[in-house]
């Protein structure tokens, strides 16, 4: 369904909202800070002001509503092809930024995981990923990295674990694997880092 169509036949609009039935109300405004340069999401926009301005005492709730919901409905589905129109995603909620992160150390990356953690979530792995990256400032893969390199400094300073415990304590699959990602991380191997440590 294309913007024009919207913009020209607030039924089109209506119908829209019918077929999304089943997608959970959410706040009635549109989310000021999404792009629109979709041309479906142009097209509600355009409704949306007309609406808003077609009368003293505001719009009509149920066409404001459906209108809504069109929105809603077009984003979500869009998201969950991974083909969504340019718009700044939500941040996750706090209990979903705790599960997160204690589900992401837990399975220690694992093929799968982050699918798994998007479901513990209620969100899709796409919509997931845009959420975390947005909270934290860094991908899923990129935080848990970040998460192995501290823990390996910790047990580098504090122990005198071999290489290889270390890397199997930090979650790394092997102490090749933890020395590639900490050298990018640091600059130096974890042994250099240890020795310049004690030096």
């Amino acid at each position: 369904m294309s913007g024009t169509a919207l913009a020209d036949d607030p039924q089109v609009a209506h119908a829209a909202w019918v077929g999304a039935a089943r997608v959970p109300p959410r706040s009635a405004a549109a989310p000021a800070e999404a792009s629109v340069d979709d041309p479906f999401l142009a097209g509600l926009v355009r409704l949306m002001t007309l609406e808003a301005e077609s009368s003293a005492d505001g719009p009509r709730r149920g066409v404001w509503q459906a209108l809504s919901q069109a929105w809603w409905l077009h984003l979500s589905s869009a998201d969950d092809r991974g083909t969504g129109p340019s718009c700044r995603p939500a941040e996750l909620a706090p209990w979903q930024r705790r599960r997160a992160e204690q589900l992401m150390l837990e399975c220690g990356g694992r093929g799968g995981a982050i699918a798994e953690i998007a479901r513990a979530c209620g969100l899709s792995r796409g919509h997931f990923s845009a959420a975390f990256r947005h909270s934290t400032g860094q991908s899923p893969h990129r935080w848990l990295m970040a998460r192995r390199i501290e823990r390996a400094c910790a047990l580098l300073a504090e122990t005198t674990l071999p290489l290889t415990e270390v890397a199997s304590d930090c979650g790394f699959a092997d102490q090749s694997h933890m020395t590639r990602s900490f050298s990018k991380a640091t600059g130096v191997s974890p042994a250099v880092w240890r020795r310049q440590r004690r030096d």
